[in-house]
């Protein structure tokens, strides 16, 4: 009989490790050092008879390593001498030795919470631990007191050039990829603007940052946090303090201020990025003694390696397809007069070169973090660099985790046309080396179908750990919307419906014809959501998902019991330009299937703002009116509307103020009738005329009747504030009744234009309003804080254009807030706000 050389070794593994395990008897640990269990280990829907039974010690679930690697598709080998074994399964090879708290996945360390250790002959190992090095979902099911393995890592590896050069054919093939279609098949009325910029596990429900305050055991805290979505997940902002400094990302500077006492501040530190240490700083984090600072760096233009275009279509294209091409100008798209049997024939479209850049000179820019030790704050130091190559998308801190993602183009003419050059990610990390590195095919996955030939890059990095290497990873996609919980990260990219709008419009009666309808319906695209499991660091692929439509920013997604709940606006159009928009709520399941959903919510207008509250989620649609929509989510398969609310205006931005109320942010608005319009019958045609901003305080106590309980309106047409697009604009604590943001006031006096429409309006004021705001009275200004002088308030004229004085964030340390511009720091009393100190920065 014929063996294998893999089935031997298997046999000889299985048959000697435990031998060899059993011999090195100082390192034996007795069964009774750990606890006994009925725990049971079920991987992919089947119980595992194992060697030895799975025991618990200190909440972690040890399990036998050959069982276990078996089980998941692994080989094992043992090196007796170094006390070690090493599992190998798709290309990644995880080091695990006895006694060491650490594995290492493909030469880079990653710690584990207990060591393994060798019970009775036999490698006992943190079943989680190797599970999810070997990109293995892992989940524990109190009920039955069992470990549940679930294969969700289903993205398969690129592993070659050619295998790469095949996924970008495919995409070029499909019309997959923004950058490989003709500009003239997509109307511009299509392409809305991309929303903002990445909730505890199913076990432990997570709460939405209601507040920027948080409880500690030693009770209030006394400063405040940045404005976060998820509580326990960190976002970066310009702006931070511990509640003895303020860190401030300020022209490319980061500026360390020692603002205890008020009237004593006093620049303790400051960073130049420029030649030295290149960096556009765009946000950054504090966690305790160390700083993080994250943003682009610049790159080199650098000269690739020149080729001669050959075409795009593949060698093995049907004869017809290069017949149908090559007679026609490539630049051009396919006749419109085609019939439908020459359309059948074209099972590969042809793809003009012309939407393939060459890109002889090649400009690539990067994203950087840096790691400072700040113990001593007059003296930060630089403990790690990490660098990975493409534009800056998003990140979040958990803990001492922090992670961040960056899209990366792919050189596709390049690689399209035989040169391999800059075709994976680089990325350099200070723990390796100094030099660029590029991360191997085998680490790099592709999901098939992808809506984007970019590549996400995601890095994690333990910043108590500045010596170990970071996490990377790499997929051929790309990121828009980051959502994130304490253990899990959902990025989403919109799919545009690609393949439907590169088919032109034909006249009536043509084979081709199709009717409004049709074309309405399709010319919606889809959401694609892809969820990752964050774990110290580390990063791990579990499921992607997909809904109709497109999210508006992150707070369009929320995590809640085990369901992942997303808002969505279907943008459909037909050919004549009108609009057949509507807008959505859809449930997903913890496998991201549809669970349940409601649909068809306000035709013709598109979401401005949603915010989830436990088992309610909260959406704001515009067109001429704002209807607030509360929808039921406390039953996953049915969701429901429960109420609306239609009230001029919009917002921008919804905050939680308790469980029963919300607060708005936006803009008023106003209904003007158009001037020779034609509408149905017996109704005007009107439009929505921007006002001033726009306060409001809903009461959802009747979630059936929500009510505008309280509104505030703040000056004319042009009055804006960095809050109606950035949440971390927002200071607000409830405890404190208190409620702060920049706002920059326009004032039109009552001047009306030709349409009788309000008049753009001249400027008044910058800085911050502060309010208090109560369920009993409303809003209530405090007062306002600039850091504009009378001089400056006589030279500004009708626009304002000075950055120096603008006022950005606002925070308090104790009774004190301060207000920062790039030019100074501003210490006001929190109850009367009073001036307490100012320091001009240099």
């Amino acid at each position: 009989m014929a063996y294998s050389r893999r089935r031997i070794k298997k046999w000889l593994v299985s048959a000697a490790l435990p031998l060899l395990l059993f011999s090195s008897a100082s390192a034996v640990l007795t069964p009774a050092s750990l606890a006994s269990s009925s725990i049971s280990v079920i991987a992919f829907g089947q119980r595992l008879a194992l060697e030895a039974p799975p025991r618990l010690e200190h909440n972690i679930t040890f399990v036998p390593l050959r069982g276990l690697a078996e089980a998941l598709g692994a080989t094992v080998d043992w090196n007796e001498a170094e006390q070690a074994a090493v599992v190998e399964k798709n290309g990644s090879r995880v080091t695990l030795r006895v006694s060491q708290a650490e594995l290492l996945k493909n030469g880079s360390a990653i710690p584990i919470e207990q060591p393994p250790r060798l019970v009775n002959g036999h490698l006992m190992v943190p079943a989680r631990a190797l599970s999810e090095a070997l990109s293995v979902a892992v989940r524990w099911d109190a009920a039955s007191q069992s470990v549940i393995l679930e294969d969700r890592n289903d993205v398969p590896v690129v592993g070659s050039a050619d295998t790469l050069k095949s996924i970008l054919a495919e995409a070029a093939r499909t019309g997959e990829g923004e950058h490989l279609i003709s500009p003239s098949l997509v109307s511009k009325s299509n392409v809305a603007s991309e929303g903002s910029a990445v909730n505890a596990a199913p076990q432990a429900e997570a709460k939405p940052a209601a507040s920027q305050d948080t409880d500690s055991a030693a009770g209030k805290t006394d400063y405040s946090r940045t404005n976060t979505q998820v509580e326990g997940v960190d976002e970066g902002d310009v702006v931070k303090t511990d509640g003895q400094f303020l860190y401030q990302l300020n022209r490319e500077r980061l500026i360390i201020t020692s603002a205890v006492p008020a009237n004593q501040m006093k620049v303790a530190s400051m960073i130049h990025f420029g030649e030295k240490l290149p960096l556009y700083p765009q946000e950054l984090y504090v966690d305790g003694n160390r700083l993080l600072v994250i943003g682009s760096s610049p790159a080199p233009l650098r000269a690739l390696n020149p080729v001669e275009p050959v075409p795009m279509l593949d060698s093995a294209a049907p004869a017809s397809a290069s017949a149908a091409s090559g007679a026609a100008d490539a630049d051009q798209p396919a006749a419109a007069s085609q019939t439908s049997a020459e359309a059948d024939s074209l099972t590969v479209p042809p793809i003009s070169k012309r939407f393939i850049s060459p890109d002889l000179v090649r400009y690539e820019p990067r994203t950087k973090a840096l790691l400072f030790d700040i113990s001593n704050r007059e003296q930060p130091s630089l403990e790690k660099e990490v660098e990975l190559e493409g534009h800056y998308v998003s990140s979040r801190k958990i803990g001492s985790a922090f992670y961040f993602i960056s899209n990366k183009s792919i050189p596709m003419y390049q690689i399209m046309n035989g040169s391999e050059e800059f075709a994976v990610p680089a990325y350099r990390d200070s723990a390796s080396g100094t030099a660029d590195q590029q991360l191997d095919y085998d680490r790099i996955r592709y999901f098939p179908g992808s809506p984007d030939t970019n590549y996400m890059v995601i890095a994690g990095i333990d910043l108590n750990k500045p010596q170990q290497a970071a996490s990377i990873s790499a997929y051929i996609g790309s990121g828009q919307n980051v959502y994130a919980t304490q253990n899990h990260l959902y990025v989403t990219v919109y799919k545009y419906p690609y393949e439907r709008l590169a088919q032109p419009m034909v006249k009536a009666g043509s084979e081709l014809a199709v009717t409004e309808a049709e074309n309405a319906s399709q010319a919606a695209g889809t959401s694609v959501i892809y969820q990752f499991k964050l774990h110290n660091g580390e990063v791990h692929y579990m499921q992607k998902g997909e809904i109709p439509g497109r999210l508006i920013n992150q707070f369009a997604l929320d995590e809640y019991n085990g369901y992942l709940r997303a808002a969505t606006t279907l943008e459909r159009f037909d050919w004549s330009g009108d609009d057949h928009s509507s807008n959505g709520m859809y449930v997903l399941d913890d496998k991201l299937q549809l669970a349940g959903k409601v649909e068809n919510l306000a035709p013709g207008e598109r979401i401005y703002s949603v915010r989830f509250m436990g088992g309610r989620g909260y959406m704001v649609t515009f067109r001429n009116t704002d209807p607030l929509f509360a929808i039921d989510l406390t039953n996953p398969q049915q969701p429901a509307v429960l109420g609306q609310l239609k009230i001029p205006g919009f917002s921008d931005y919804l905050h939680p103020y308790d469980e029963n109320h919300l607060i708005g942010f936006g803009k008023e608005t106003m209904e003007i009738p158009v001037k020779n319009s034609s509408g149905a019958p017996g109704e005007p045609v009107t439009r929505a005329v921007q006002l001033g901003m726009k306060l409001s305080l809903f009461d959802v106590s009747d979630v059936t009747k929500p009510v505008e309980q309280f509104k505030e309106i703040i000056g004319g047409p042009g009055t804006y504030s960095e809050l109606l697009y950035n949440h971390k604009a927002l200071l607000f604590s409830k405890e404190n009744n208190l409620l702060a943001f920049p706002v920059t006031v326009m004032d039109n006096d009552g001047r009306t234009n030709a349409d009788g429409s309000p008049a753009y309006g001249t400027f008044r004021f910058q800085g911050a309003y502060v309010y208090q705001v109560d369920l009993a009275n409303g809003f209530r200004q405090k007062g306002t804080i600039t850091h504009l002088s009378n001089e400056d308030q006589l030279k500004t004229g009708d626009r304002w254009v000075s950055q120096n004085e603008t006022l950005e964030r606002i925070v308090y340390i104790g009774d004190t807030l301060y207000t920062l511009s790039p030019g100074r720091i501003k210490a006001s009393s929190l109850n009367t706000l009073a001036e307490q100190g100012e320091l001009v920065l240099p």
